[in-house]
């Protein structure tokens, strides 16, 4: 209180109930001290004070004794700085207008300046001796959430964690079969099921991106980008469930992937930085407060977190300093006014996205109204966010079957460290059914090869694992061992002339660089894809040709007349 003139002490001491007279400045902030810090007359103040002040003061305490100064103000209210004539003139003491006036007045609060997460900056503060003063609760406690809805209004969309283990070895296997480049990743995406728009677009779809960095942190991936064995083995080894667990626990902590700067609507420009792990356990911290198995609205939970917690990944309040753009429209998102658009959206991304991905929460609709999203903690998420081992796993299910033209369906829930390896051989086809579907192909075997596989590896995991293997298809790979592909069939393009000269003068000219092979005097096979422009360098020479159509129904046929 050194900074105070004695009036401002005298109307303090007069709000404070302490009738002394103050005839020094010094004298009197010692005996204002003692008075103040006395639990009697601390709890009569604290009584008389707003519901709101309050809620300000408790807000404090909550956060070690101190908030910036524009956290503090921006919520519960700008603190007037006047003049000791206009102080006494207007008796501004004797009215504050917020409830950060009503604190400051009555010298429960401060302002000053402190070394801060981004240097010094100023802040609103409970002096220690206060502080240690203050009685258990001050005000009212933190109404907690409580916009529930019941079971029967609404609809699921099922539980997701199951479908991100399956995606992790889908990924493994991409990964390993070839070098990674951003086509690959792309094409990824198509075998990914949880990369799939969804029915209302939920679960948000899960980016490769994501799940390489992902499995990167979690020490899956080598420099390249590329599994490395051991590890992998290990991990999809490992019970579903603790799996997943594993991964949880590894995205918790990840600096790599920063899931405000990956979301699809905002441009995030320039070089701040952001705490991408203290979001995450901000979010965690408010779910783990929440019933498990209970339905909430997700957007009455984010206005929740609005009203109580809005700074929770700008600690300095300030919204000024983040270059953020909206890609719809171009408009830069600034200013408190912009958190819906910002904070908002990482909120929901985080809940509609990685929390439901991992199996934390699972995501419904309100039936009646279908642009209400709602979620609720799963049993797996209840014991997770305990720090638990979650019980029970999905039993596997039957056994791969394989068809004598090569094809193989795996089901969904089958070993995955089989699958893996299975699918290093093969041609991918897709997923159908709950089963993944490959094909063992001469080109699947030779870049296998390439990669030091043999195909009586194959051979062996399928007489291992399969639930049938047919004769032809064990005949075929033992023979591939030995001799690879021994028969070849292809498309042909055919030039065929009239007379073995109109020949000889093709040969002769510049339209022999498109014969690959005399077939007879009169035939030749020309290179695919240039009967075109052999077309027209044999019009130099004098001669129209007719390219014949391909059949209706072959490959390459139009549908059109």
């Amino acid at each position: 209180m050194s900074k105070y003139d004695l009036g401002f002490l005298r109307i303090l001491a007069k709000n404070w109930s302490f009738n002394d007279q103050l005839q020094d400045k010094r004298t009197a902030i010692e005996q204002l001290c003692t008075w103040m810090t006395d639990p009697q007359n601390l709890h009569i103040v604290l009584q008389s004070l707003s519901t709101d002040a309050q809620r300000a003061l408790e807000d404090l305490r909550n956060h070690q004794g101190r908030l910036p100064s524009a956290v503090f103000t921006r919520k519960y209210g700008e603190i007037r700085q006047v003049g000791a004539a206009k102080r006494d003139r207007e008796a501004i003491l004797l009215s504050p207008h917020n409830a950060s006036e009503q604190l400051f007045f009555q010298a429960l609060v401060f302002q000053d300046f402190f070394e801060g997460e981004h240097g010094i900056e100023e802040y609103v503060y409970i002096p220690n001796e206060l502080l240690a003063a203050l009685p258990h609760t001050v005000g009212n406690p933190l109404p907690r959430f409580h916009s529930v809805v019941s079971s029967e209004q609404v609809e699921t969309i099922g539980i997701a964690q199951y479908l991100l283990f399956d995606d992790v070895c889908t990924s493994l296997a991409w990964l390993r079969m070839d070098k990674i480049t951003p086509k690959r990743l792309a094409e990824l995406k198509q075998y990914l099921l949880l990369a799939n728009d969804h029915p209302n677009g939920l679960p948000l779809p899960l980016k490769a991106q994501f799940l390489t960095s992902l499995l990167s942190e979690a020490a899956l991936l080598d420099s390249s980008g590329s599994p490395l064995p051991e590890p992998t083995r290990t991990f999809l080894s490992m019970p579903r469930l603790q799996a997943i667990k594993s991964l949880y626990e590894t995205w918790l902590k990840s600096i790599s992937i920063n899931e405000l700067k990956q979301l699809d609507e905002l441009e995030c420009l320039g070089a701040w930085e952001n705490d991408p792990i203290s979001a995450r356990l901000f979010i965690i911290e408010q779910i783990r407060s929440l019933t498990p198995g209970v339905w909430y609205e997700l957007g009455s939970f984010i206005e929740y977190l609005h009203d109580h917690f809005p700074d929770f990944q700008r600690p300095g309040g300030n919204y000024d300093v983040w270059l953020i753009r909206r890609r719809s429209d171009g408009k830069f998102l600034q200013g408190f006014e912009s958190w819906y658009s910002v904070e908002g959206e990482l909120l929901r991304y985080l809940i509609s996205g990685p929390l439901s991905w991992f199996g934390v929460v699972e995501l419904g609709f309100h039936k009646q109204e279908a642009s209400v999203i709602v979620f609720r903690i799963t049993q797996f998420g209840e014991a997770i966010l305990q720090s638990k081992m979650p019980d029970g796993d999905l039993p596997p299910q039957e056994k791969p079957q394989v068809l004598p033209s090569g094809k193989i369906a795996i089901p969904r829930r089958f070993l995955a460290p089989v699958r893996y390896q299975i699918a290093r051989f093969c041609e991918w086809e897709g997923y159908q059914k709950e089963q993944y579907l490959y094909r063992i192909t001469p080109n699947s075997l030779r870049h296998a090869q390439q990669k030091g596989l043999k195909s009586q590896q194959l051979l062996r995991l399928l007489q291992r694992h399969a639930e049938n293997l047919p004769p032809n298809l064990v005949h075929a790979l033992r023979r591939w061992e030995q001799h690879a592909t021994e028969i070849h069939l292809q498309r042909l393009s055919i030039l065929r002339v009239r007379s073995p000269e109109i020949l000889e003068q093709i040969k002769k000219s510049r339209c022999s660089k498109y014969l690959q092979q005399i077939l007879n005097p009169t035939m030749a096979v020309i290179a695919s894809g240039q009967e075109k422009k052999l077309a027209e360098q044999l019009l130099t020479l004098g001669y129209l040709i007719e390219i014949e159509s391909p059949r209706k129904n072959e490959p390459g046929a139009s549908d059109s007349p």
